[in-house]
């Protein structure tokens, strides 16, 4: 049976952005009416449980996981060489305040 987007998250309780997003990129079959999405109700089901499965059981290799949070710049080279505390504290000062 075919329902619109609308009408499938009501009923199911998906969130609507989501299955936007998935008719988007072509991962749940639909058709346009305009301005809405048409989709069959048991053909997305049956997807969005395989999407599911495919989430929960795909390998996952976190050792070359780059974050996009983690590009930090490197400051150990400033401190080669230099073991008293008071010295690294002026040489970060120093590059602060270059770095402005």
């Amino acid at each position: 049976m075919y329902v619109s987007a609308k009408e499938f998250c009501e009923e199911t309780g998906f969130p609507s952005r989501t299955l936007i997003r998935y008719l988007r990129e072509g991962k749940i079959d639909s058709h346009r009416a305009g301005r809405r999405y048409v989709i069959d109700r048991e053909q997305a089901i049956e997807r969005l449980r395989a999407l599911a499965h495919e989430k929960t059981f795909a390998p996952v290799d976190r050792r070359n996981h780059k974050s996009r949070y983690s590009k930090k710049k490197d400051s150990s080279h400033i401190f080669d060489g230099v073991d008293d505390y008071q010295e690294r504290i002026s040489l970060l000062k120093k590059t602060a305040s270059s770095r402005i």
